[in-house]
């Protein structure tokens, strides 16, 4: 007798969740609304969800009663066969509650099994990255055992119109099976970091008498590592001062500022000038002497409009401009994708293929229709071609812009105009003018030594006419912080920022211009800025400036860094909740339980290098440059070397979780204020903040005074 299961469902499509779900019933034409699917009227066509991860890997314990209890002589612990369970109700880090079953999963799991079990057909419609991949791959093959034909629908918006395009180009499941199997090392070395690691270092700190739990992962640990080393630099910062000197200049009416350039002799060992002598010997022969021009340029300077938004930059942007989170950022992100108003968040690329150009006029409109751009109808040319628009640079997903859904009408939250505002500018700027300045350098000599002037003015504003604020004073800043969301930095200060003149005068060589006046000052050198989220976020996108090895900053240039765009701002957050890290007002600063665990771990645990290496390994395996075996085999060996090399080492760590010096902290903002226009703002800065977001622990100020009186917090 025949037992076989009759397929009723031709095509079963699983999504991420149940928003992306009810997008693709849509368009698809599914009004059958079921408990767990919905499907045509005669249930030959449907559509389920999951809700994010619905497996995940077993505990130690759970494998084996030996792995159990937390000892030296079962580690390493490695899984000969890798198992999974429903996902557990989610717990917040650090709680000591006992795990329990998440009802809402176990059930969505054994409804999706039944209509997998039904259907002759499956089409993957989950992100279309690595996590999606697993998400429903994971269902397939370890809950319901399912070995039939499968498709992959390539989601990059849920907007009607990217949906239907994606129906009509839908993969074969063979197509995205190295993402999978990219997925399944990824959080599977990462399981064997954590467990093995995180028990070796809390067992041997527990032989120094530590009652702490050190969670030790394989990007968490390096992150915090960044922030510790930033705050020992700024520790160990010794400030220096030197003498900087400017020239008030005049030609032809227009008076302008030139600064010195100090000849070899006059520096000392570490580049400054710090004779008092030679200062007063300089300024005595200039005051006789001639300025005469040696070069005069001048010329206009086009700039493009920046790339749109990849979601670091976005989250680095945002961070900038509100004050939001990487989190934040990410979950409104979402939230816009969900609404079908913004394209897929989680994107490591900023360029466009260049089918999303024929689009444009509609996306425009659509993004438009508020009339948020009728200021610059005359400037917005849809035609207009930026290299933003290349095919060739598309991973697998492009970069974050608008959909062709109207904003108009569309009640959203002011968080999310605000992100939606960013993403839209972003997009539209492309297709206005370039921005152009007028830039001028003059180079003047007086009795050998040389003094430089430069201007810069914008003559036409262009796609910088979206970022100019209403008063127009105020445009520096807005071209500062336009040019950082194009090509973030690390607010790494070490000296007087450079003099930049609104105009110079029309001059030429031979031509002598008039000293006014010499202005001497004593700078103070300054120490490193303590990371922002926003810098935090750039660190780690961009890691290889953080490797000395020449071989290895290679490679790390190819790599994403440490963690992925969709992964950076919940390792922040847990490093923050777990007490490694904490906010002083929008710095992010080492606890001392962070400091001590970085300071007692080898180097090869928070080597930077390391766990972006196995990015790059990750990124083969999605295209399938490297087999999973290999790269599992490196990690199992790695981490069984670690253990092998430290069981034997006791660790001390400072359990306390209060601010880690933070009387350095006051004294780079002390530094960052001092001698100049915002000197008065000193006190604020210091003092007037919260030490981390609903923490009530200390300010600045206060835990310093308690570390002068030998106290502690």
């Amino acid at each position: 007798m025949n037992m076989a299961r009759t397929k009723t469902i031709e095509n079963l499509y699983i999504c991420e969740k149940p928003s992306q779900a009810r997008d693709l019933a849509r368009v698809l034409n599914l009004g059958t609304k079921h408990d767990y699917h919905i499907s045509n009227p005669a249930d030959t066509v449907g559509v389920t969800w999951c809700l994010g991860h619905l497996l995940e890997l077993y505990l130690p314990d759970e494998y084996s009663e030996n792995w159990k209890h937390w000892n030296l002589g079962t580690l390493p612990i490695v899984p000969e066969i890798w198992k999974y369970r429903a996902r557990l109700a989610k717990r917040k880090p650090g709680s000591r509650a006992a795990p329990r079953k998440d009802p809402e999963v176990t059930k969505q799991l054994q409804a999706i099994k039944k209509l997998i079990n039904s259907a002759s057909l499956i089409t993957i419609a989950t992100d279309f990255d690595r996590e999606g991949e697993a998400i429903a791959r994971l269902v397939l093959d370890e809950y319901a055992g399912y070995r039939g034909p499968l498709k992959r629908l390539c989601l990059t918006a849920l907007d009607d119109k990217s949906i239907r395009k994606s129906l009509a180009a839908v993969r074969d499941g063979a197509d995205t099976y190295n993402l999978y199997q990219a997925a399944l090392a990824r959080s599977r070395a990462d399981w064997l970091v954590g467990m093995n690691l995180s028990r070796l270092f809390t067992v041997t700190a527990s032989q120094n008498g530590a009652r702490t739990v050190l969670n030790i992962g394989r990007v968490t640990t390096p992150t915090i590592a960044l922030v510790v080393q930033r705050q020992t630099e700024i520790e160990n910062f010794v400030p220096r001062q030197y003498y900087v000197l400017k020239a008030e200049m005049n030609f032809a009416g227009c008076t302008y500022t030139a600064k010195w350039e100090p000849k070899d002799e006059a520096l000392d060992a570490g580049g400054y000038v710090t004779n008092p002598e030679y200062m007063k010997e300089l300024m005595n022969r200039l005051c006789q002497s001639q300025f005469v021009v040696e070069q005069y340029t001048s010329g206009n300077k086009k700039q493009k409009a920046p790339l749109p938004f990849d979601l670091t930059t976005l989250q680095q942007f945002a961070n900038r401009r509100f004050g939001y989170t990487a989190k934040k950022t990410l979950d409104i992100a979402q939230s816009l994708y969900e609404k079908k108003l913004t394209t897929y968040p989680r994107t490591d690329c900023r360029y466009l293929p260049a089918s999303i150009h024929d689009e444009a006029p509609e996306i425009l409109a659509a993004c438009g229709s508020d009339g948020h751009f009728s200021a610059f109808t005359g400037e917005i040319d849809p035609s207009a071609r930026h290299y933003a628009f290349n095919t060739g640079k598309v991973t697998a997903h492009h970069a974050i812009i608008p959909t062709s859904v109207p904003i108009s009408g569309q009640r959203i939250s002011s968080d999310e105009m605000n992100i939606y505002n960013l993403i839209r500018n972003s997009f539209t700027a492309l297709f206005m003018p370039e921005a152009v300045f007028r830039q001028a350098a003059i180079t003047l000599v007086a009795d050998t030594e040389h003094f430089h002037a430069k201007s810069s003015e914008l003559t036409v504003p262009g796609w910088k006419a979206l970022y100019l604020p209403k008063n127009r004073d105020d445009a520096a800043d807005s071209d500062k912080e336009q040019s950082d969301y194009k090509k973030p930095n690390d607010e790494q200060e070490s000296g007087p920022k450079e003099e930049i003149n609104r105009v110079l005068p029309v001059t030429e060589e031979g031509d002598v211009h008039t000293l006014i006046m010499l202005h001497p000052s004593i700078e103070t050198t300054r120490p490193p800025v303590p990371f922002t989220e926003a810098t935090l976020l750039g660190a780690m996108e961009n890691i290889s400036r953080y490797v000395t090895d020449p071989e290895d900053r290679k490679i790390l240039k190819e790599t994403d860094g440490l963690g992925t765009p969709a992964t950076r701002a919940d390792i922040i957050g847990n490093a923050i909740a777990r007490s490694y890290l904490y906010y002083e007002g929008k710095y992010i600063l080492p606890t001392e339980k962070g400091t001590s665990m970085i300071h007692a771990l080898p180097q090869i645990i928070k080597d930077v290098g390391v766990t972006a290496r196995w990015e790059k390994g990750l990124e083969m395996i999605a295209t399938g440059t490297m087999d999973y075996e290999r790269f599992m085999s490196h990690i199992t060996g790695w981490i069984g070397k670690i253990i092998e090399d430290n069981r034997n080492i006791p660790i001390h760590i400072e359990e306390s979780t209060r601010q880690s010096a933070p009387a350095a902290a006051g004294r780079y903002y002390a530094g960052k204020t001092s001698g100049r226009k915002r000197a008065g703002k000193t006190s604020g800065r210091s003092s007037g903040r919260k030490a981390a977001r609903g923490s009530g622990t200390s300010s600045v100020k206060t835990v310093a005074a308690r570390k002068r009186r030998g106290q502690t917090a």
